[in-house]
């Protein structure tokens, strides 16, 4: 019971940790596609 407990707990820190790292390199991505946005923009003022 505590070896099946321990697994299913690193199990799930490992999900967890999985999930933050696609959500941050999503933002990130997101980012940076707005950030271009913005500069064209800006480039097709001047």
């Amino acid at each position: 019971m505590h070896r099946w407990r321990s697994f299913a707990l690193g199990l799930f820190a490992v999900t967890v940790a999985i999930g933050s790292l696609t959500g941050a390199l999503t933002l990130l991505k997101v980012h940076d596609l707005q950030t271009q946005k913005i500069l064209t923009e800006k480039e097709q003022e001047t």
